[in-house]
Formats: structure tokens, C-alpha cells, sequence
């Protein structure tokens, strides 16, 4: 039995005529539907979603508008997109397998995609563990609890972070979630964003595993590395940056911050864990006390943002 083919977009960005894509090329497996959300079940599927079987070196055509772009997925089934177009496209993406084998896959044909498109001049950068979704990462068995044992729909909100994010997205600036969460998880993280109702917005993850030669990403540097790439792809924009004290987000904002200090309206940074480690990203901060904000909760997030752009 020939299994199907999937072309998975994880986001895809339109401005002008800049065209920036991650994808992956997968084999869909057959999971039967989960019927209840114990551990057990839960355990099993996130597993099956790490285990994914993808489909590497394929030829892919994309076409958005008259533009034609013909790339090849990497060993892994990823591609990237990252194109100026040579006119003024139409908003839909197209793409299409080539060269897929099909004496083991099955694949539908052309699949379409709506672009990403955004206009005004603020924009948000939020990290996703422990910023929106509580995860606990500086535990390395609630890490695990939360990430393989509970479904999304039982995954916790970060206290009225939701509502500091419907606040800014009404005032006109445009969210994205930037995570080191490895690819495999997007539907989870997309499910759990949708179903808190926060302000939808392209999600940026990184391969997970062994770095391979023709890896996309850098796994070290992939957080500041997507931020400088949407600085560099909306070039009109400022930035607010939104992180927590949990990994190391504090220093790559700091790091973006001295690269591109015109691009940073400002940073929070989300206070975990105890004295002595609060102090180590204290002293990360020390000298740009005048962009950077140590918060307690949303609320106090509100607050400054209040006096920063009347959000």
C-alpha cells in the first residue's frame, strides 16, 4: 500500500516582492484518532510526532503569481524559501512534488497556500515556552511532563499573556512566535495559540536531532537568527521582543539589540526561577536597563507598553 505524501508549510511571508517559506515534504503516517487524553496516549502520540517519516531530496516547483521557483528539499524533507520575486505576485503559493517515487508514495497534487502579509510598523517577537505556554523548562521532568505527557489542549496559558497579545494586535502590530521547539511539534503549538485565542501570527521552530550538512538551521543560533532574518525581510518595522528568564533569551534579545538597536522598541523579559538564577540574566541586562524590562506578569507588560506605545 502506497503511502500518501504531504507538503507541510509551516509559514510563509509576503512583503512586496520578498518571498520567505519553511516547509517539509512528510509521509503521512496512520495514526488512529486519540479517543481520550491520558498519559499513556498522549506519550504515544507526541512520540509518532518526533518519529515523522520525511521525504528528502525531492524536487519541488512553486509558483506565486507569474513567478516560478524550482527548489529540492534537503535530506530531512525540508526547504526554504527566501526569494525576491521579479514582479508584483499574486498572495497564493503553489507547490507542486516533481520527482517523488511514486511506486512507494502517493501524492494529490498542487497544494495552495495564503501568504503572510504585514503592512505596519510595530511589530511583536514572542518566544512560546514559558513566555505563553508554561512548560517549565529549567525542570527537566515537568519539561517532560508538559511537552510528551499532556495533550494541547491541556497545556497551561502564561496568566493573561493572551490578553496583553490581543491588546497590541489591536493596536495595529503583527505577532510572531519564534520557539526552540523542533518543527515536529507545530500542531501542537499552533492548536494551543488558536485555541487561547491569542492573535494569529507566523510560528518559526527549528529541526530537531542531529544537525545534518544540509541542515536549514543553525541549532545554536536559530532564535537570533530567524529575529535578524524578519528585521532584514520587514525592514520598515520596530520590534518589541517578549522572552522569559528560563533559557536564554535574554542575551539573544541583548545580542539583536546591539546589532540593530533602531529595530528594538523594546524588551520583556518574564522572571523564572530562583535568586541566584534571576541573577545570571540579570547581569546579562546590565548597560541596556533603558530598552529592557523585567516583568512579573502580563499585566505589568501592559503597563509599560502602555506608556511605550499607548498599547
Amino acid at each position: 500500500m502506497k503511502r500518501q505524501v504531504q507538503i507541510k508549510i509551516y509559514s510563509g511571508l509576503l512583503h512586496r516582492q520578498h518571498l520567505y517559506v519553511y516547509g517539509r515534504v512528510l509521509a503521512i503516517p496512520v495514526h488512529k484518532p486519540i479517543r481520550n487524553t491520558n498519559w499513556a496516549s498522549n506519550l504515544m502520540h507526541n512520540m509518532d510526532l518526533l518519529l515523522s517519516k520525511e521525504i528528502g531530496n525531492v524536487k519541488l516547483t512553486c509558483q506565486v503569481g507569474n513567478n516560478t521557483i524550482v527548489i529540492t528539499a534537503n535530506s530531512e524533507g525540508y526547504f526554504r524559501i527566501n526569494e525576491h520575486l521579479k514582479e508584483i505576485p499574486s498572495d497564493i503559493l503553489m507547490i507542486k512534488i516533481d520527482d517523488v517515487n511514486t511506486d512507494k508514495y502517493a501524492f494529490s497534487g498542487t497544494i495552495t497556500y495564503p501568504l503572510y502579509q504585514s503592512e505596519n510598523k510595530l511589530g511583536v517577537i514572542s518566544d512560546i515556552d514559558d513566555t505563553i505556554l508554561h512548560t517549565n523548562v529549567l525542570s527537566k521532568t515537568k519539561l517532560f511532563f508538559n511537552s510528551f505527557l499532556l495533550h494541547a489542549s491541556q497545556r497551561r496559558i502564561v496568566a493573561n499573556t493572551n490578553t496583553w497579545y490581543q491588546k497590541l494586535h489591536q493596536k495595529g502590530m503583527s505577532l510572531f512566535y519564534i520557539s526552540n521547539s523542533p518543527w515536529n511539534f507545530f500542531d501542537n503549538l499552533h492548536h494551543f495559540i488558536n485555541k487561547n485565542k491569542f492573535p494569529d501570527g507566523p510560528i518559526f521552530l527549528r529541526d530537531f536531532g542531529l544537525k545534518k550538512a544540509d541542515s536549514l538551521q543553525s541549532m545554536m543560533h536559530h532564535k537570533k537568527n530567524e529575529i535578524l532574518q524578519l528585521m532584514d525581510f520587514y525592514p520598515h518595522k520596530e520590534w518589541i521582543l517578549i522572552g522569559d528568564g528560563g533559557e536564554k533569551d535574554a542575551a539573544i534579545y541583548v545580542d539583536v539589540y546591539k546589532m540593530k538597536p533602531e529595530k528594538v522598541k523594546a524588551i520583556f523579559i518574564r522572571r523564572l526561577g530562583n535568586e541566584e538564577h534571576q541573577s545570571k540574566i540579570n547581569h546579562a541586562m546590565i548597560g541596556y536597563e533603558h530598552v529592557c524590562y523585567f516583568i512579573e506578569s502580563a499585566e505589568e507588560g501592559m503597563r509599560i507598553c502602555e506608556g511605550l506605545v499607548g498599547a
